[in-house]
């Protein structure tokens, strides 16, 4: 990077004084700067939601705290919190912050997003599909989450006797 962008420097100052170029070259640095440090607070955001998916309920809750102090209300972080928790199946933390949305400033946005960003169920194809995913979501420790894939899985395949099985374990 600092060597393509010193190539870079080095033409210009061809055609401009190198004063200019490197005026240019901290003004565009001052303007992008800004957007920068929004893509990392959001690359944290996205880090500790996806950190939420294997801890422990009250490590869980102090991350989901920590989420939203990131997040600050600026809605579009607030945005980037629901994306993360809807793409990693962090419901509560999408409730929370979706409510956030709705109280704060642009509101019927709020609303717009929540609709945009529908947490979508889970099907599964066949029945040996939702026994793997079912019996690793219990590995993982996971119970609730396979309880709902089971539950899908039997609404699709109520006769199968190893998604029964699973049932009486």
């Amino acid at each position: 990077m600092a060597r393509v962008l010193g190539q870079l420097i080095e033409t210009l100052s061809m055609f401009m004084p190198l004063k200019v170029v490197l005026g240019i070259v901290v003004i565009l640095g001052l303007l992008g700067a800004p957007f920068w440090l929004e893509s990392v607070r959001d690359r944290q955001i996205r880090g500790t939601v996806r950190r939420m998916v294997r801890a422990e309920r009250p490590e869980r809750d102090e991350l989901a705290n920590r989420v939203l102090t990131l997040a600050d209300g600026k809605p579009g972080r607030l945005r980037a919190v629901v994306e993360a928790a809807t793409r990693y199946d962090q419901r509560d933390l999408r409730e929370r912050t979706l409510a956030l949305m709705e109280k704060g400033p642009g509101a019927d946005d709020a609303v717009r997003f929540r609709e945009a960003t529908v947490v979508k169920r889970w099907r599964p194809r066949d029945p040996l599909e939702a026994v793997v995913r079912v019996e690793s979501l219990r590995a993982e420790g996971m119970d609730g989450a396979a309880e709902e894939h089971l539950q899908a899985a039997l609404e699709v395949f109520p006769d199968d006797p190893e998604l029964q099985a699973l049932r009486r374990s």
